[in-house]
């Protein structure tokens, strides 16, 4: 089995739905979950809103996740980084699931990857989190994310076949 450099394109605008609610991208939905589902028990609802519609009106998904981040003012007055830590894998999960179920093209480029081992490729030095840090030492999580997504939509499409 050999390896697929995957070059994630954080600032590219790819528009999804969930929970009939639209946004720009993965990146966008994912910032805009932490001020859904890992409040702090005293945040204010008129901050967590005008975060939210930062995130939503944010250019770019780089945008929405410097408001989202925690150097960011608005997470640190309302997100509980301990809650977010919680649920952060399944909403990145399920954003992305959304984007490659919705985008056919997407979908058939993923899919085709199989049975290739997907690593998000970043720069030397660079996220050690959700890429490879450019030198494999990363932890790779957006590559696992989709090998998990590819899986699932094969999966389905499997399934659905079988059915005709």
């Amino acid at each position: 089995m050999s390896n697929t450099y995957i070059h994630h394109e954080q600032g590219k605008r790819v528009p999804i739905c969930i929970d009939g609610q639209d946004f720009p991208s993965v990146e966008h939905y994912f910032q805009y979950c932490k001020f859904v589902y890992a409040l702090k028990d005293d945040a204010e609802p008129q901050l967590v809103q005008q975060a939210k519609q930062d995130i939503l009106m944010a250019e770019r998904g780089r945008d929405a996740s410097v408001i989202g981040s925690p150097k960011g003012s608005h997470y640190k007055k309302l997100v509980d980084p301990n809650k977010w830590k919680k649920v952060s894998d399944c909403v990145m999960y399920r954003g992305v699931y959304e984007k490659f179920k919705q985008i056919k093209v997407l979908k058939k480029e993923l899919l085709d990857t199989f049975p290739c081992v997907l690593i998000e490729h970043t720069p030397q030095g660079g996220d050690k989190f959700w890429g490879n840090a450019g030198d494999d030492s990363g932890l790779n999580l957006t590559g696992q994310v989709l090998g998990k997504v590819r899986e699932q939509l094969y999966k389905e499409q499997t399934h659905h076949y079988s059915c005709v």
